[in-house]
């Protein structure tokens, strides 16, 4: 029987801490998205490097325990989008993908990473 194999992405804190990149409690991996989003492309690019296939985006720690109950409430969305850039930024390296607006007005990002794994998912545009 023939199976087929997707490699994700290894631990986002773990590597972002062996880079030296901005990481300490209790923020974790979310200090990375405000003072060092390229050190989250790195880390991304490292794992695609690596032969991951699909990378996750760095929003582990965007909960309240890591960030606050403030913090969260008035900046998760936009922490969010960062992560999701910073997932993005690292996919172009190695990928085909696109950004393609359709006709209903949503703008959807479409990426084709290594071994032909597809997926697409909407863009924040505002």
């Amino acid at each position: 029987m023939s199976r087929t194999l997707t490699v994700l992405d290894g631990g986002m804190g773990r590597e972002l801490l062996r880079m030296g990149a901005p990481f300490r409690q209790p923020q974790w991996s979310a200090l990375a998205l405000t003072e060092g989003p390229e050190w989250i492309v790195r880390a991304h690019t490292n794992f695609i490097d690596a032969g991951a296939d699909v990378v996750t985006t760095n929003s582990y720690a965007i909960v309240p325990f890591h960030i606050g109950e403030d913090r969260f409430v008035n900046e998760a969305n936009p922490l969010a989008d960062i992560a999701g850039r910073c997932a993005r930024a690292a996919a172009r390296t190695c990928s085909g993908d696109t950004i393609r607006k359709h006709s209903n007005g949503s703008v959807l990002w479409h990426v084709r990473l290594k071994q032909g794994l597809q997926g697409t998912f909407p863009v924040n545009t505002s």
